[in-house]
């Protein structure tokens, strides 16, 4: 009898953990698919409203760094200065959404993925493919970009978007370490 309890409970156990497993799953993806959808709308502004939301954004950060770095300029400086900086901002916005992309796909993919593949491909399968797949999925952005009115699609966005992805997924193989180090030394200063 006790037996047969102990079973139901492993039974139990095991479905809750599926369940659990699912949820998770289905948090990751979505996470991963909206973003997607949210790269894919925000391409599909036509080049008059891209522009004006890069130009309201540029403009935001230098008012922004006249407060933070006590620049004192006026609205014509701050104008003047948003207009400057407005092609790197837009750059590094790239580089922001795709580094995203790329960090929930690694995040997506999971460990037990990486176990899977790693016997035929040696290498951090879950960063080259997060990789991979970003860089892909920006391909697809720039050939989208073609058909949206005053857009134009091009491969050095496309390496932008990449160099993001990349520096994005520098990081995440970076914070583990960084942070098992400080471990280790302040482990040796006890």
């Amino acid at each position: 009898m006790k037996d047969r309890k102990n079973i139901e409970k492993t039974k139990d156990t095991r479905h809750a953990h599926a369940q659990y497993g699912n949820a998770v799953a289905f948090l990751k993806y979505g996470l991963i698919l909206a973003w997607m959808i949210f790269i894919f709308y925000m391409s599909a502004q036509p080049g008059d409203v891209s522009g004006d939301i890069s130009g309201g954004v540029s403009h935001l950060f230098m008012k922004i760094w006249n407060v933070v770095f006590f620049q004192g300029w006026g609205e014509v400086e701050v104008l003047h200065m948003a207009e400057l900086w407005d092609y790197p901002i837009r750059k590094l916005a790239h580089m922001t959404e795709f580094g995203i992309l790329a960090m929930l796909v690694y995040w997506g993919l999971g460990q037990r993925m990486e176990e899977k593949i790693r016997t035929w491909f040696p290498v951090h399968t879950r960063y080259v493919s997060a990789w991979i797949f970003t860089v892909i999925y920006a391909a697809t952005d720039e050939i989208h970009q073609l058909f949206v009115p005053d857009r134009s699609g091009n491969g050095f966005d496309v390496c932008v978007d990449a160099t993001g992805a990349l520096l994005a997924l520098v990081v995440v193989w970076g914070i583990p370490r960084v942070v098992q180090v400080c471990k280790s030394n302040c482990r040796k200063q006890q």
